[in-house]
């Protein structure tokens, strides 16, 4: 998840990555390392909560996640500009008022479903 390894355990050698898994059906979601395994516990697995946490971050220290160009929001607004141009008929996707182009792709990625206005903004 992290791409971090572990911290170094008593014999010289990095912790083992922990099992994770999802705690309502019990079947395993992959490995992940110490700390982001602990993450998940802290917050008993609850995507909203983490969105929140995400959203409080983002008010006071904006956003750290760069603007990636070749993604597949990004093509599809791509695509969509350049159907536009030449005058086919594509659909017009929505802009965000006030944000990047960046920013606008990770606020359509996301769904602020029971997000306050004030965390989201």
């Amino acid at each position: 998840m992290c791409h971090e390894q572990n911290p170094i355990g008593r014999d010289g050698q990095p912790k083992i990555l922990a099992v994770d898994h999802n705690h309502r059906t019990e079947t395993n979601r992959g490995l992940l390392c110490d700390r982001c395994n602990k993450v998940l516990g802290f917050v008993k697995d609850s995507q909203e909560l983490l969105l929140r946490l995400l959203f409080y971050l983002r008010s006071h220290d904006g956003s750290q996640i760069p603007y990636i160009e070749d993604n597949p929001e990004t093509r599809a607004r791509r695509d969509v500009a350049f159907e536009q141009s030449l005058g086919l008929s594509a659909p017009k996707l929505p802009a965000a008022e006030g944000l990047s182009e960046g920013e606008q792709v990770q606020s359509s990625l996301i769904s602020l479903k029971g997000v306050p206005k004030e965390l989201s903004g």
